[in-house]
């Protein structure tokens, strides 16, 4: 083949695994050295590599290859999750805060997925079983409570009214005829009203005794099947907010036995 056809062959590739398909990345792929060996650990890891390195293309793989053998392999792309104008950019909302939205966010992305794999009839799961489960997992992560003062009013309205009626009459024609009534009629009221008036800021509140307990029983409802996380692109997480996102990530999910979390990062970035 010459030259020239080389290159145009070069050209026509994709600079991005997130841009072909599943198949494609399968058949690409090349692994170097031990690396799939490693990432199939079930340690929690983090595959560091400069960008344009593999990482993406690796995690595609390594969830292709998980999930073909059966287990539950889900990508999220960093990139993807939150908001650049409301949550990253924004002064007005603290660090912390920010960090348990993109945690809801990353939940959120593995709701969505799970609810895919539970759905396919070739996976074989019952999703009668699975759906109050995964409720119950969403439940435990979308809670918002304002933080403020707050106005408690209560008022009550009682009416209450009697009347009395009474009559008598006496008609004297051929017959005697006499007549004679007595009614009352009684009515009551009662009204009642309650207003609760909160004023405050909206933050998302996370229990993570009621989160790690649901995340436990949808694991305990696979089974033996590894549930495999796959996190790219943590670059682009604002450097402020890493240490928070990565210590919910650890506080939710590195206590289940059989979830394993996996980032891909660029060093000192």
């Amino acid at each position: 083949m010459a030259s020239p056809e080389i290159n145009r062959c070069f050209m026509r590739f994709e600079d991005r695994a997130e841009r072909i398909t599943a198949k494609q990345v399968a058949e690409t792929f090349v692994s170097v050295g031990p690396l799939i060996d490693l990432l199939t650990s079930r340690n929690n890891q983090i595959l560091y590599g400069r960008r344009g390195t593999g990482k993406t293309h690796a995690l595609r793989f390594f969830q292709n290859l998980k999930n073909t053998e059966g287990d539950i392999a889900i990508y999220i792309d960093a990139q993807n999750i939150g908001s650049n104008g409301s949550i990253y950019n924004d002064p007005d909302l603290p660090t912390s805060e920010r960090a348990v939205r993109l945690l809801v966010d990353i939940c959120s992305a593995i709701h969505h997925e799970l609810l895919d794999v539970f759905t396919d009839p070739n996976r074989g799961w019952e999703l009668a079983e699975a759906a109050p489960l995964l409720d119950a997992f969403v439940s435990s992560f979308v809670e918002v409570r304002i933080h403020g003062a707050t106005e408690s009013e209560h008022s009550t309205k009682v009416g209450f009214a009697v009347k009395n009626n009474s009559s008598v009459g006496i008609n004297m024609s051929a017959l005697a005829n006499a007549t004679a009534g007595l009614g009352s009629e009684n009515s009551e009221s009662h009204e009642g009203s309650s207003r609760v008036k909160l004023v405050g800021n909206e933050k998302t509140w996370i229990d993570f005794n009621f989160f790690s307990k649901s995340i436990k029983q949808l694991t305990g409802f696979i089974g033996s099947t590894r549930l495999w996380i796959l996190i790219d692109e943590w670059t682009t997480v604002p450097a402020e907010i890493q240490p928070y996102l990565a210590d919910l990530i650890r506080r939710s999910m590195f206590s289940v036995p059989n979830i394993s979390v996996k980032i891909a990062a660029i060093e000192h970035r």
